[in-house]
């Protein structure tokens, strides 16, 4: 025989007779802390937020140690997120790898995927949580200074040469921006 409790005519869980211990509960419903008495369900609580379901990397790598989970208020979900200002390491996303990702002008973690981002393209700066053409993103002192002011202190207005400037307001210090290919490289020999 089971003995079946009800509430506002749901039933709410059922215990077998005699008195075995084991609570049944129905759906949506689970055993109380304390084993006596069934409660809603999380994912049935109305202020529940469950893991997002397309998240990337998937929220099953959540590690407590290593990940933070972070709140989607637009989807009521939560994704994941590495630790310390860390970032995943873009050839290991899948599995959730963490790895140290130090800001800087040209590195940073993007806001949008949570890797370590690094910026490849010339005249790119890493702002805003992304990779972006520093003539759009970084305030014109700064770009006048350039790349190594702000890594540094090498200030790029005081250079009187054009491509001399170009190069050290565009390119990584070492190397040249050349005007046909508008890119940055090897630096022609003087």
């Amino acid at each position: 025989p089971v003995m079946i409790f009800a509430d506002d005519h749901y039933i709410k869980w059922a215990r077998m007779i005699p008195d075995t211990g084991k609570l049944l509960c129905a759906p949506g419903y689970k055993v109380n802390s304390s084993g006596t008495d069934c409660e809603l369900a999380d994912e049935c609580d109305p202020s529940y937020v469950g893991p997002c379901p397309n998240a990337y990397p998937s929220t099953n790598l959540y590690d407590e140690d290593k990940h933070d989970k972070v709140s989607d208020t637009a989807q009521n979900c939560w994704y994941i997120r590495c630790k310390n200002g860390n970032g995943f390491d873009p050839e290991k996303i899948s599995t959730a790898e963490c790895t140290t990702c130090v800001q800087g002008a040209k590195i940073g973690v993007n806001d949008a995927t949570g890797v370590c981002e690094t910026c490849k393209n010339p005249g790119e700066f890493f702002a805003d949580g992304q990779c972006k053409p520093a003539r759009y993103q970084i305030p014109n002192l700064q770009l006048a200074k350039g790349i190594d002011y702000l890594n540094s202190d090498n200030e790029c207005w005081r250079e009187s040469d054009t491509a001399k400037f170009k190069s050290c307001v565009l390119c990584e210090k070492g190397k040249c921006y050349n005007e046909t290919n508008h890119n940055c490289g090897n630096c022609p020999s003087e």
